[in-house]
């Protein structure tokens, strides 16, 4: 690995549930830390808390009439 990699990752994120259809499942966070805990990777990882984007962020991609 060349540098860093920042992950954004907080206990937050455990109740984030889009539908129980949606891939992204809370197991599947859970499961993914443990992996790169458990292999060492964390050490090589820049936690980042996670935060709400703000209305600029929110333009980069979306139109300001969505926003």
């Amino acid at each position: 690995m060349s540098g860093p990699v920042t992950l954004v990752y907080g206990d937050e994120l455990m109740k984030h549930h889009l539908s129980d259809e949606h891939p992204l499942q809370p197991i599947r966070v859970k499961l993914t830390m443990e992996l790169i805990t458990s292999t060492g990777l964390i050490e090589q990882c820049h936690l980042v808390p996670p935060r709400a984007a703000t209305i600029e962020e929110l333009e980069l991609v979306h139109s300001p009439e969505y926003v």
